[in-house]
This record gives structure tokens, sequence and C-alpha cells, in this order.
């Protein structure tokens, strides 16, 4: 597999002042990283392959430049911008990109970077506390209980709301290739096509004038 490599590394303050042995080891991890910049490290197999016993908290050596998940593994925040730049769901390249965020739970990173990735937006992994530009705007993306609670809040069933949520859940909550910007104004534009599964089973009705009519000729001797 091949990869780009940041060839003016060695101007970089921070890698220059790396230890000979802390190099090997953080080229080592770009190589051996998964597509999305996560590795679970076998520092075992890079003392063997590098020819450098690591202890256990080497990894403390890189500082930010490499992050610990929850899952144990641990993350590149930069490794993504520098390799594809903007991903793209259309792009069948990036589909190992995407299957690798979703696994280990990377869905927001710092500077408003989303997953999926949106253009013009920074990088590097949210850190615990950080606001997030999410906070700051209307939700994009809404619970089952909520879109629940807005079907009938506005008249419709439960169930409608729960079949909202399992539609944009199935596809990563976008309109078409477009991604929802506002889950209610999308419930109600559903309710007024009459798109929604309580519309499409609910009985037709005649129309008013012709169901008196019916009656006034019942009524007639």
């Amino acid at each position: 597999m091949k990869r780009f490599t940041e060839t003016q590394k060695w101007e970089d303050p921070w890698f220059r002042r790396l230890r000979p042995e802390i190099k090997n080891l953080w080229q080592w991890i770009l190589d051996h990283c998964d597509n999305a910049g996560v590795i679970d490290p076998d520092l075992e197999l890079a003392s063997f392959q590098i020819g450098y016993a690591y202890p256990m908290d080497t990894l403390l050596e890189l500082g930010t430049r490499i992050i610990k998940l929850p899952c144990e593994k641990f993350f590149v925040p930069k490794f993504i911008q520098f390799q594809y730049g903007e991903l793209s769901a259309e792009c069948k390249a990036h589909n190992p990109v995407f299957a690798s965020l979703r696994k280990h739970g990377i869905e927001r990173v710092s500077n408003g970077y989303e997953y999926p990735l949106r253009k013009g937006k920074g990088k590097g992994l949210r850190q615990e506390g950080e606001i997030s530009e999410e906070s700051t705007t209307s939700k994009k993306r809404g619970t089952m209980d909520e879109l629940k609670a807005y079907a009938l809040e506005i008249g419709l069933l439960e169930s409608d709301g729960e079949s909202m949520f399992h539609h944009w859940e199935s596809n990563g909550w976008k309109n078409g290739s477009s991604p929802v910007k506002n889950w209610k104004a999308g419930i109600q534009k559903w309710k007024s096509q009459g798109w929604l599964p309580s519309q499409k089973t609910a009985p037709a009705q005649k129309p008013a004038h012709r169901q008196r009519g019916y009656q006034e000729n019942l009524e007639l001797p």
C-alpha cells in the first residue's frame, strides 16, 4: 500500500527535536495505521522491526500528534487531512475511511471538522469540553424519542416520527445527496406532501358535499 509522505517534515521543529528512535516510531505508525489514521500499536512488533526496545509509555513523547481513543486504540488527527484533503461519500476509495470512523466512534473533531467531513473545516480530534459548532446551531440529527415527540406535537402519530428516524438513520441523515439541515422542517415537508406512513394508510374520506348529498338522498321519500 502506498501513501503520501511529508518531505518537509525535516524542517518541522517538532519532528526535528524527536530522538532518532522516536522519529522511526512515528514513521512506523504512519505506515501501519489504517486508512483513517487509527492504529492499535504493537510496540513489541515495532521494537522488532525498528531494532529498538520501546517501553509502553513511549507514545507519550509524540504529544497530541497521536491521541488515545476510548477503545484503547490511537488516532493520528492530521492523517486524513494530509492523505485525502476533503473526503467525499461519492468516492469509493474513501469508503474504508468512513467505515473506520464509524467503527471507532470518531464523529466530531476540533474546529468543526465533521464526519462526514465537510469542505473548508479544520482538523484534529475534538477535546473533552470543547464547544462544537453543532451546539451553537440547530441540531441536525435527532433521537428517535425527539422525532416521535415532535410528530405528536404537529398532529401526527408516534410511528411517523419513528419511521422518519429509521429513514434518515439508514442513509446517513441525508435527503438525496444533501445532509439533513433541519429535521423538524423535513418532517413538516413530508407531512405537507402526504408522504408519511399514517397519511398513506388513512382511509380515504369522501368530500363533505358528496357526503351531505348522500345523506339527503337517504331522506327522500
